[in-house]
């Protein structure tokens, strides 16, 4: 029992030494991440997702669709996406992202590319492609009072994790 008692003294004298190196916490680059202006990174700010679920009528045929609808004054700040594109032929399986605010169709007025396009550039991309895009910063942002929009020509499935302010 003594040598346990003293143990325990051992251990408690060991950890009142090490307490200020063990918990000595350098907070500056939290402070940076926190206050770079990054809505994504800014861990005071929730984060919005929205599915993505778009499909043509006549593949290779184009059609636009709204992914999320834009709020007077606010940008969207796009976060992370992940999609899954699937069709019948390598060729007609592409999307990209566009900005722009809409009259008749999705994002027909004031119309902006905010993405290359993308797809499955292979033999295999009938049976479904995916794309994961992003850090958990800032990748796109539209104008603000824009809705984000899809163009694709293929099936487009998938998430987005984005900010509106």
């Amino acid at each position: 029992m003594k040598r346990l008692s003293v143990f325990m003294l051992f251990v408690v004298a060991v950890m009142m030494i090490m307490a200020p190196v063990a918990f000595a916490l350098d907070t500056s680059a939290m402070v940076n991440i926190k206050n770079s202006g990054d809505p994504c990174l800014n861990p005071n700010v929730a984060k919005s997702s929205a599915v993505i679920s778009f499909a043509t009528s006549t593949l290779g045929t184009a059609a636009t669709g709204t992914v999320i609808t834009g709020v007077t004054s606010k940008s969207i700040y796009v976060c992370n996406i992940a999609t899954t594109l699937t069709g019948t032929s390598a060729s007609l399986n592409t999307f990209k992202l566009i900005s722009g605010t809409t009259t008749t169709t999705a994002c027909d007025v004031s119309a902006a590319t905010l993405t290359g396009l993308m797809g499955a550039l292979g033999a295999n991309s009938v049976a479904g492609v995916s794309h994961i895009i992003g850090y958990g910063g800032t990748i796109l942002k539209t104008t603000a009072s824009h809705n984000l929009c899809t163009t694709t020509t293929g099936s487009l499935t998938g998430t987005i994790t984005y900010v509106q302010q």
